[in-house]
């Protein structure tokens, strides 16, 4: 199934838009929100208005870097969800589809789900 999409100026409207539409509990939406923030962040330092599938990558492999694997999975789970949504509004393609996270140690997940 192929969706027209016109490709918009990519804006932090869209980001508003967004967090108005996801129905979450309110931790969730403020993880998002700071997710989301810090992509668009990204995007404004790097000069970025039409972001492409490369540049989000780039943006997974800065985050890795700096941060834990958890938050970088927390993060780059939002951008997908934000892509996702901009798809199914036919606003914006679909670039973070297939775009993984990073690996989290199992040993270190079993720790989590303990605290």
């Amino acid at each position: 199934m192929e969706n027209n999409i016109t490709v918009q100026t990519f804006s932090p409207e869209l980001f508003l838009h967004w967090i108005e539409y996801v129905d979450a509990m309110p931790k969730t939406i403020e993880t998002y929100t700071k997710s989301i923030r810090r992509f668009a962040r990204y995007v404004k330092e790097n000069g970025i208005t039409q972001p492409t599938r490369a540049d989000i990558i780039a943006y997974r492999d800065e985050l890795k870097a700096t941060l834990k694997p958890a938050t970088v999975k927390a993060y780059i789970v939002a951008v997908r969800l934000f892509f996702q949504w901009t798809y199914q509004e036919g606003l914006y393609p679909n670039i973070a589809e297939h775009i993984k996270g990073v690996k989290i140690d199992i040993i270190f997940s079993l720790i989590l789900e303990l605290v």
